[in-house]
């Protein structure tokens, strides 16, 4: 398998203090779709913000590691350089213009169209708000609304469409399921992996739904505390009796005392 993008002992201090990211290594493989998974405060958000170039400023560094985006070093560029090389983020939170249209907030993502370079592995099937609203019919119907007045799903379905105009050569997707209503969010997980299957798009998502991101992925890795934790193919972490009962909440037939519990924690945390 190739590896579009590589990260390797990647380590985010907070404050010149708090290790928020500590040795994290993990790859994608070209035109596949990765999870990136855990629970709230694994560090998930911090290291997709890393690759993407969306740190912020003050008082966050990446002190040590290695990015790689098709063998190049991207480590500490800017998020348009980023998205220069063709990696389209989708954030957790702040996803779209409120005081625009739904087309407006297309309009603004081909200005971004200027940015696409002719490497190999790009998303060039949506080349135009018309490919973007025949995709997204739920976006069709309001296209002259403002975005404020969407739902979670929508302006989830409006950002990826905006990513998708540029382009991409990788999407990652922070944060894809939250907030939505489970038919929502299967419907969001659905077309991610459409998208992989159709037009070979490599994606990687971010989500603490570890059940439905393994459910399209090739591959996952769970984070606890800004470690990686379990690491494998889909199969594999289904079946991993620690996975399906701590994030999948599917029990073993015996019950698990307290010495077996903190025995899984002491694992986990020197994994």
């Amino acid at each position: 398998m190739t590896a579009l993008l590589e990260v390797e002992g990647l380590e985010v201090v907070y404050g010149h203090v708090i290790r928020a990211i500590q040795g994290i290594s993990f790859s994608v493989g070209e035109g596949k779709i990765v999870g990136l998974v855990g629970l709230n405060g694994a560090g998930k958000t911090t290291t997709v913000r890393a690759i993407s170039g969306f740190l912020p400023t003050e008082n966050v560094r990446i002190t040590d590691g290695r990015i790689r985006f098709a063998g190049q070093s991207i480590a500490r560029l800017r998020p348009y350089q980023a998205a220069r090389l063709g990696i389209a983020f989708v954030p957790e939170r702040d996803k779209v213009f409120d005081t625009l249209t739904v087309r407006e907030n297309l309009e603004v993502a081909l200005t971004a169209t200027t940015l696409r370079g002719d490497e190999p592995g790009r998303c060039r099937r949506y080349r135009s708000i018309k490919d973007i609203l025949d995709l997204f019919e739920a976006l069709a119907r309001r296209a002259d609304q403002l975005s404020v007045f969407l739902s979670g799903g929508e302006r989830q379905m409006l950002a990826i469409g905006a990513c998708l105009l540029t382009a991409p050569r990788l999407l990652i997707v922070d944060e894809a399921s939250l907030g939505l209503a489970p038919i929502m969010r299967r419907q969001v997980l659905d077309m991610l992996a459409q998208l992989n299957r159709e037009f070979g798009l490599t994606v990687l998502i971010v989500d603490q739904d570890v059940g439905g991101v393994l459910s399209i992925a090739d591959h996952g890795y769970i984070l606890e505390n800004g470690r990686v934790v379990f690491a494998g193919s889909r199969e594999h972490l289904l079946q991993h009796g620690d996975v399906k009962e701590f994030y999948l909440g599917q029990k073993e037939d015996r019950e698990r005392g307290y010495r077996d519990v903190k025995q899984y924690r002491r694992v986990r945390r020197w994994h």
